[in-house]
Formats: structure tokens, sequence, C-alpha cells
């Protein structure tokens, strides 16, 4: 059985990636073309290929439907995503990028593999975030792009076409977790959410999400008999989950405005 990981070069696509090989899989780890040749000890094992795979790029993904015309596909974890700049000021420059990332990447992924995930019985794993239903301020376009693939999800869900999970992360320290070079802009308002000392950072001490937990549960997402709709990761995003589907918005607005006024 193989398996595709997008975003398999840092963070939490790297570490699903060395999981999903540890546990027998054979894995192809998507990334793009300047990370190919770079030295990542953790994919030097026989059942990791590295493979070219720029989610926005449509030559890319040309290519990886090709390679899995007589492939055996368990799983597509779709986990490429990128957080630039914070923050809706930044719309101009930044929306179409995130988007084309985080939100069309994974759909142009999936369209390419989808032959090969019925074929095989396969199932498709996105990874988003409970920041989708728990917004932070000056997290606005990151927020919209998991929301769109959480709707996304549900949609293809209904069609029956393959399996589909959601594994919703709470706040884990990766590469993309690191603001400080936000932080330091000139003029930047958003400190309070995301730079040195804010409230993500404090909430990240806090709860200390580890990267196995995010791993274990694109395991289970890919080995349970009866995969679950959803795999919640982290106390934090399962308490504050659990406060939206229980209280009412406006409380839960309060609430967050509130730790965000706390950090002023």
């Amino acid at each position: 059985w193989s398996s595709r990981v997008s975003g398999a070069s840092s963070g939490l696509g790297l570490a699903s990636a060395v999981r999903l090989a540890e546990q027998g899989y054979t894995v192809w780890a998507g990334m793009r073309a300047a990370h190919l040749d770079r030295c990542i000890p953790e994919l030097e094992l026989p059942n990791v290929d590295r493979i070219p795979l720029d989610v926005t790029n449509e030559a890319d993904v040309a290519a990886l439907q090709v390679r899995l015309q007589n492939v055996t596909l368990a799983a597509l974890v779709s986990n490429a995503g990128v957080a630039h700049k914070i923050g809706h000021a930044a719309y101009d420059e930044d929306t179409q990028r995130l988007f084309d990332v985080n939100v069309f990447g994974a759909i142009r992924v999936f369209s390419a593999c989808l032959p090969a995930l019925v074929r095989s019985g396969g199932r498709l794993v996105l990874i988003t975030s409970f920041l989708s239903v728990v917004p932070l301020p000056g997290l606005a376009t990151y927020t919209a792009t998991k929301a769109a693939l959480e709707g996304w999800a549900a949609a293809v869900r209904m069609e029956n076409i393959v399996p589909v999970s959601t594994v919703i992360d709470g706040f884990i320290r990766t590469p993309i977790s690191d603001t400080d070079s936000h932080y330091h802009k000139p003029g930047w308002p958003y400190k309070r959410s995301v730079g040195p000392g804010g409230l993500q950072q404090t909430w990240m001490d806090a709860f200390d999400t580890q990267l196995d937990e995010h791993t274990g549960a694109v395991g289970r997402a890919i080995a349970d008999r009866y995969p679950r709709h959803r795999y919640v990761v982290g106390w934090d995003a399962t308490l504050t989950m659990a406060a939206v589907w229980f209280f009412p918005g406006w409380l839960v607005h309060l609430f967050i405005n509130g730790l965000y006024d706390w950090f002023g």
C-alpha cells in the first residue's frame, strides 16, 4: 500500500510522512523542486520516495497523475499549506497565494489522485485547523482557507466517491507557526494574537500539543475501519470547538476578544 503526503519537506507533512513510513506504508513525499536535493535525514528511509510536487504547478500535478496509473493508493494526505502575511490588511498581496496553495492546491491534487483512490479503495485526509471555526484576530485570510477546506471536504464526503476525513489541529509548534518576521513588520497591528508573548504563543505553551498527536490522528484516519469525519488534535482544539458547539456564537466571540484584549 502506498500513501501520498503533500507538503512533506517540513513540519506536519514531514512528521506524517515519517510516521506512515514507520508503519509500513510506501510513502510518496511530495515537495517543491527546491527541496528535492536538500538534506532531510528523517526521509532517508527505504520506503520513502521524494517526488516533485508544487500544488500550484499544473505540470507537477499532471505528472503525479501519470505516476499513479498503476499504483495502489491507500490515502492522499493533503497537508501543503502556507500562512505568509497576517491580517485582513494583507488582502491584496496575500489572499490569492494562500487560497491557491491551501485550497485550490488541495483540490488540484485530489483530482489527480482520484482515479487511483477510487480504484484502490483509498481515502482523502485533509489537514485543517480549529481556527476554521474559532478564529483569532489577525488570522483572517488563513482562517478563510481552512474554513473553505472544511466546507469542501464535507461536500465531497457526501458525494460518496471516497471516504474523506479532516484532521483539525490545535496550535502545534512547526515552522508555519513562527511569526517573528511578521511581528517586526513596520506598523504591524496584530502582535497581541501571534507576536512573541502574544495569545498564540501563550496558548501553545499552555496546551503543548505534540507532533505525535497529529501524526497519530493521520494514521488513524487512514487505518480505521470506519474513519471519522473529523479527528480533532490537541486539548486546545477540543475545548474551543466544544465551546462553539455548546455556547452561542456571541458568547464565544466575547470570550476570544477578552483573551485578545488581555494580551494588549
